[in-house]
């Protein structure tokens, strides 16, 4: 089970229960700075600008969070943080 949710202003992945939780708000507002909790998957504390890819194969899928840096004055991209989720095989 996977949850896609936005609201703050940055990039969040948790699990719980079973459930991959991401947090995607990384579209262009000022960002919100989090406080992540020991046991978080990502665990950048830098500005993520971002947008996340979703791929879907057969009974996985695989997400990838795209993250833009304009720091230098170019833009340079990087891919921070993935993970592929697997289904469950039917019962």
């Amino acid at each position: 089970m996977v949850v896609f949710n936005g609201h703050v202003h940055n990039y969040e992945r948790h699990e719980h229960g079973g459930i991959t939780y991401f947090v995607a708000g990384g579209g262009g507002a000022h960002p919100y700075p989090i406080e992540r909790a020991a046991d978080d998957p990502f665990q950048s504390k830098d500005v993520n600008y971002h947008y996340l890819m979703v791929e879907v194969r057969d009974s996985q899928v695989g997400i990838t969070m795209n993250r833009l840096d304009l720091s230098s004055g170019k833009a340079v991209w990087s891919h921070p943080d993935s993970v592929v989720i697997r289904a469950d095989a039917p019962n």
